[in-house]
């Protein structure tokens, strides 16, 4: 996939957070199978991290063959990318107005 060996910032990120929660599921639940971790924390009532790096490891433990450990790594980095452009076009948006409404700001 190509970001196995990424040094690129958003690729390490995405490697370091995969490594801590994997870490973090396996100390919190003590079991190693992500579904059993799920319905541990679910039971106890414990909110459950669904995010979308939470439903990729799982995806990966479901069927490693299909969703390997580097599919998992470019998924994950793929949603940090469409993140940081809405996240951008957002903050573009929000200053063009306020500089082109600069009576906003002294409200």
């Amino acid at each position: 996939m190509g970001f196995t060996n990424s040094a690129s910032a958003v690729a390490i990120f995405a490697r370091d957070r995969m490594a801590n929660r994997a870490l973090d599921m396996q100390k919190e639940a003590n079991v190693s199978d992500i579904k059993t971790m799920l319905d541990a924390e679910a039971g106890n009532g414990v909110p459950v991290k669904r995010d979308f790096l939470s439903r990729f490891l799982e995806a990966h433990k479901k069927d490693p063959s299909f969703i390997g450990e580097d599919r998992v790594l470019a998924l994950t980095v793929a949603n940090m990318f469409a993140g940081s452009d809405t996240t951008a076009i957002t903050l573009l948006a929000v200053f063009y107005y306020l500089v082109k409404h600069p009576q906003t700001c002294r409200a």
